[in-house]
């Protein structure tokens, strides 16, 4: 019988790992990207910030799901106080590598979250005395009460 030939090696791929959204809210930077989908395991995202002469790092390790990977790094209460509440440093994600998939790192700059627009109702437009006058008069009613008050502040 003749002896069976081996499988040529497979060539690892590169991994295309790639950071698409780092944004740091308060004390929370979400963190979230895409690696080839022939690449299993995990990645670790660190995130680096400066505090005077020290560095604080953080690091995470997380599970690739169908090419896909996110996260939510608290923050310690070091770069959550001062002027390092507004500091910003870089996020770096490694990916090991396996057998199909080169070893492979991507550093993203993490952008400050928006603060959300006001509307009336958080700015208190409508708040003013007039705005209460309505439910006023008709809780009065619902009570059977219709008091000079109520009156006025109905304007009639």
């Amino acid at each position: 019988m003749a002896p069976r030939a081996l499988p040529a090696a497979v060539a690892a791929v590169a991994a295309a790992l790639k950071v698409s959204k780092a944004t740091r809210n308060g004390a929370r930077v979400t963190v979230a990207g895409t690696i080839s989908s022939r690449a299993k395991g995990k990645v670790t995202i660190a995130y680096a910030q400066k505090v005077g002469h020290a560095t604080v790092t953080m690091k995470k390790t997380v599970t690739v799901a169908k090419g896909r990977w996110s996260t939510t790094l608290t923050l310690p209460r070091s770069l959550t106080r001062g002027s390092a509440a507004r500091g910003k440093g870089p996020v770096t994600v490694t990916c090991a590598g396996t057998a199909a998939v080169k070893r492979a790192t991507a550093k993203h700059a993490v952008s400050i979250a928006r603060a959300k627009r006001a509307t009336k109702s958080d700015v208190g437009e409508e708040q003013g005395p007039g705005a209460q006058a309505p439910r006023l008069i008709a809780r009065l009613r619902a009570d059977g009460r219709r008091t000079a008050a109520a009156v006025s502040a109905a304007g009639g």
